[in-house]
């Protein structure tokens, strides 16, 4: 899995947001992949992992009993978006064409985390 992938998982499961930005996406999956340009199962695993601890991890109410990964996975099964009728209706997922995985580049990536420091 390769960056792009990544923070397309990410956007399907509704996990970035404005309080969870592109960087803490960017982060994990850097420092997982060590220096490859793509995720294995298991640098995809510690990658899921780092996310779980960074997105879940100190919650308030959290105690070291606490597991950020079964908290993540946990919303991640549970769909909370509601409609004005009060029904649940699915995730927004952006268009997959070249326009989107060009947006989600490394290169793209950069430039905007460069440009917000």
């Amino acid at each position: 899995m390769n960056l792009t992938q990544f923070l397309l998982l990410a956007l399907e499961w509704n996990m970035i947001s404005n309080k969870y930005g592109l960087d803490i996406f960017y982060h994990a999956f850097k420092e997982a992949a060590e220096d490859s340009e793509f995720l294995d199962s298991r640098k995809f695993h510690y990658a899921i992992i780092l996310l779980a601890k960074a997105l879940f991890g100190n919650r308030p109410g959290n105690d070291e009993n606490t597991n950020p990964f079964e908290e993540m996975f946990t919303s991640m099964l549970i769909d909370k978006t509601l409609s004005a009728k009060n029904q649940l209706v699915g995730g927004w997922m952006p268009r997959l064409d070249d326009d989107t995985k060009e947006v989600l580049s490394e290169e793209a990536i950069v430039s905007y985390l460069a440009y917000m420091d």
